[in-house]
This record gives C-alpha cells, structure tokens and sequence, in this order.
C-alpha cells in the first residue's frame, strides 16, 4: 500500500496468516502486542465508511483500536480469489525478465 513505515526487511518481520471467504491471507506485521477480546462499534454508524477497516473499539486504558477488515484489505490489494497472489508474482517475474 506504499506507506512510508512499511516493513523493507522481511527477517525482521512477523507473517499473521487469517482466513476470510475461505482464503488464507498473510498479513506482514512489525509486532503482536497482545490478544484481547473486545467489543466492535461500527465505524459506519458512528463516522463513516473506512476502506480496510471494519469497526474499531476502545481498549481498557481508552485507547481507540481500528478493527482490520480483511476481506477490505484483501479486494484492495487485488487478491479476488485463491491463487490471485500467485499470479501477480508470476506477471511480476515476467516483467523483470523482459527488462
């Protein structure tokens, strides 16, 4: 999504593997900082529409937490269906080797 703090070196990385509409999905993250259950507020009703974001909560210490929406994330990375990654890497590898 070219964000100026994306993670460059994978070795320093955490891969989080989640399942939306029966596909797996891979979420490179910096850090797992903990695992709570919450209660989700629509963002819809309360703000507005977000893409990649399904809801949010707010944590015992009143710290605000957006809810990620994978199948958001997943349709605005171009992944339509299993095996989409495979494909946008192959097409990736072809262009290099024509260049």
């Amino acid at each position: 999504f070219n964000h100026h703090d994306a993670i460059t070196e994978l070795d320093k990385a955490l891969l989080v593997v989640v399942e939306c509409d029966n596909q797996k999905v891979g979420l490179l993250v910096a850090d797992l900082l903990a695992q709570q259950q919450v209660v989700i507020k629509s963002l819809e009703a309360n703000y507005q529409k977000v893409d990649g974001v399904s809801g949010a909560t707010i944590l015992g210490d009143g710290r605000v937490s957006l809810i990620v929406d994978i199948a958001g994330l997943t349709k605005m990375a171009g992944l339509k269906k299993p095996g989409a990654q495979e494909a946008l890497i192959d097409a990736a590898a072809l262009h290099e080797e024509q260049v």
